[in-house]
């Protein structure tokens, strides 16, 4: 039963965050060595806190050179040291991460104390009273030691302040820009953070895929970081394609309509088939995007695969930054005779938790009520539930105009936990040129229409 109750991922990346940043090493000292489940992972944990305590630096090497030989041998040798650093890809969420081991080690505490007080509680030479004493006195040590690992002092708070002061400063990365100017300045100081949810949300055919895509192909990924797609809408190719329009500039749909393509550009058509293959060859160069086309899908199977997408791509040498959810209401929900809105509620809040242990973000389209026809969408207007926006960091709404012999497109934001003086509130607005998203140019601007 024990062996059920162990994360061996979490131990792992709390090791590997001590190892790669030793500033993180203060913020795991409510754990013990004791409440590692493996072995050798209590023998390395004790070590660095012992070499910490010292001031003594911990790296790969000081760690290893540290053991002995034959405690060498039984931690698994400096291969095994070495793959604790390689297979984790930082320390931002060592918290969460020394929270589940804790949170395990007390369950195990919590079942060896009471099976140890079953086996007395049937020796009728044991006096119950003294057992059933003993058991809650033990069970209080385990509750104490939960509620420790959550209170902070204030000289405690103030480090870490402090650690994030001189974090920001450097220009820490904590989210990613969309690479489309207009929604990064609606979004707030974080862009899309790591860890969060950013709902895009629209009317049915009002560009939230189109957006979607967008951001996929242009998003500020950093050498080896990816993106991962669960398309639950829209086909696979078209979805695939979505993305190459995006980064070429040509129609989402010139891959399904060839021959009329060829019929009204004539001689165009050659250089646009060429600027296709060229996006297409890129991002299959570059790996960067994968795509699950699975339709039945609800919050377990996203999270699930979310981790198993993580662990791919890391093994492939990528960084997993940002998974693009299509979308929201197209999921299967276990409402189990309670209303939509509260199962649609508890799955996001399963999506962001999981977003947050993995440091990924996470944009999740969204389907808005009827009542948003005609009005500036806004996060009040999401389907179902409207308690979606207290799970996420932000909501972008888009809605398409047509007007003035063009198409032009709104994006608008609201509910920003990340706003900040130099968060923009106001609508932007950008136009469709073969379904392909542009901003406006220098001079060139924009106004609804009264009637919309």
């Amino acid at each position: 039963m024990l062996e059920k109750l162990v994360r061996h991922d979490a131990e792992q990346s709390v090791l590997g965050s001590c190892i790669l940043d030793n500033n993180s090493i203060n913020k795991v000292l409510f754990l013990n060595g004791s409440d590692f489940y493996s072995p050798h992972h209590t023998v390395i944990f004790n070590k660095i806190t012992e070499m910490y305590n010292s001031g003594k630096p911990v790296d790969m090497i000081t760690l290893a050179e540290s053991f002995n030989d034959d405690e060498l041998e039984l931690i698994g040798g400096f291969a095994y040291i070495t793959d604790l650093a390689k297979n984790t890809g930082s320390s931002a969420n060592i918290v969460a991460y020394g929270d589940i081991i804790l949170d395990m080690s007390n369950r195990r505490k919590a079942i060896i104390s009471m099976n140890e007080s079953i086996d007395k509680l049937c020796d009728i030479k044991e006096s119950s009273i003294n057992v059933i004493n003993n058991l809650e006195s033990e069970l209080d040590k385990t509750f104490i030691s939960a509620a420790e690992a959550d209170v902070l002092s204030a000289s405690q708070l103030i480090d870490m302040s402090i650690e994030e002061m001189e974090y920001s400063q450097s220009n820490a990365r904590i989210g990613m820009s969309t690479g489309i100017d207009e929604i990064d300045q609606r979004l707030g100081y974080k862009l899309m953070a790591f860890g969060e949810i950013t709902a895009l949300g629209g009317l049915s055919k009002n560009g939230k895929t189109l957006t979607a895509n967008t951001i996929l192909a242009r998003a500020d990924y950093q050498d080896n970081e990816s993106a991962h797609v669960f398309s639950i809408e829209m086909p696979t190719l078209g979805m695939f394609n979505g993305i190459i329009s995006a980064m070429s500039g040509i129609p989402s749909n010139f891959y399904a309509r060839q021959e009329f393509y060829q019929r009204v550009f004539g001689s165009e058509y050659d250089s646009m088939m060429a600027k296709w293959g060229r996006a297409a060859q890129e991002l299959n160069k570059s790996n960067r995007i994968t795509i699950d086309g699975k339709k039945q899908v609800d919050a377990d199977y996203i999270c699930s695969n979310m981790k198993k997408q993580f662990a791919a791509h890391r093994n492939k040498g990528k960084r997993l930054r940002l998974v693009v959810l299509d979308h929201l209401h197209r999921m299967d929900y276990k409402t189990e005779g309670q209303p939509l809105t509260y199962a649609i509620r508890d799955a996001v809040r399963k999506i962001k938790n999981t977003a947050a242990d993995l440091g990924v973000a996470v944009v999740a389209l969204c389907q808005l009520k009827n009542d948003a026809e005609g009005k500036d969408p806004t996060s009040f207007y999401i389907l179902d539930s409207s308690a979606v926006r207290h799970e996420m960091q932000a909501f972008v709404g888009t809605r398409i105009f047509r007007q003035d012999g063009g198409t032009y497109f709104g994006i608008y934001a609201d509910s920003q936990r990340y706003g900040d003086m130099d968060t923009l509130h106001v609508p932007a607005y950008m136009k469709l040129q073969g379904g392909v998203l542009k901003s406006l140019s220098d001079g060139e601007y924009f106004t609804p229409a009264n009637e919309e």
